[in-house]
């Protein structure tokens, strides 16, 4: 039993990883290197978000199996969610990654595709609307990342502190 509870932890600890570096690297590094290249903001965010939307997806879907799996081999009682320190934790945990996948699906699921419909053709300026767009999505992204940073300092206490 403890081999598995071992390759769900690194299993999650991956996707984890994946999303999280995955949101990292395209608000730190890929949208302000093309984007010094002179290329549009809105056609690099557009570029990044449908070459990674599938493995954010998948990651998603893979971190909510695997926490739920490891919140089930670490919380016996639901009232530790708000009786222990450790089940306030995770409590707080489980809600910044339910907001982080909310995140994820409007940016995914709406300001994408609406980005998308209104990109300018290339040497055109975008129009108010697509830069509005293009800013909402890009001070969500940067929200995403925050709250990401925020789950991994609790993923890093929840490791040290006791469960009760």
């Amino acid at each position: 039993m403890q081999a598995l509870a071992i390759v769900v932890l690194w299993v999650h600890l991956l996707a984890a990883v994946t999303w999280l570096g995955g949101l990292i690297f395209m608000n730190v590094v890929l949208s302000p290197a093309v984007g010094a290249k002179g290329v549009p903001p809105q056609f690099v965010r557009l570029m990044g978000m449908q070459r990674f939307k599938g493995y954010a997806w998948a990651s998603i879907v893979v971190v909510v199996v695997t926490g739920t799996m490891n919140t089930l081999g670490n919380v016996n009682r639901f009232d530790a969610f708000y009786t222990t320190p450790y089940g306030i934790t995770l409590a707080i945990k489980i809600l910044l990654v339910l907001l982080m996948i909310g995140i994820t699906a409007w940016n995914s699921l709406r300001l994408g595709p609406k980005l998308a419909q209104g990109a300018p053709a290339p040497g055109a300026q975008p129009g108010t609307d697509v830069v509005a767009l293009q800013k909402r999505l890009v001070i969500l992204s940067y929200v995403n990342v925050t709250l990401g940073v925020i789950v991994l300092l609790l993923a890093a206490i929840l490791r040290v502190a006791p469960n009760y």
